[in-house]
């Protein structure tokens, strides 16, 4: 998570400086990485970048890929909700 701290503090996106689209696929890997693997550090205190960067990349071009139709059958484990 350090990584991805020091990079969202030189660039805007963890793709640099070019559009977000690459970020949008790392959308959801990253916000359940920090939800299942980091809660206790997964916090403005620790990584205020990575979570500001989460609600820019939800709000912007992740809309759009969040908001297409699910065309995976409703395969839980492919949306983060298989405990």
């Amino acid at each position: 998570m350090r990584k991805v701290e020091d990079q969202l503090g030189r660039t805007p996106w963890l793709a640099g400086r070019c559009s977000p689209w690459p970020d949008v696929n790392l959308l959801l890997p990253l916000r359940m990485m920090i939800a299942r693997m980091f809660p206790d550090i997964g916090n403005d205190a620790n990584c205020p970048r990575l979570l500001a960067w989460v609600e820019r990349t939800r709000r912007g071009r992740g809309a759009a890929a969040l908001s297409m139709p699910d065309h995976t059958n409703g395969a839980a484990h492919l949306h983060g909700h298989v405990k």
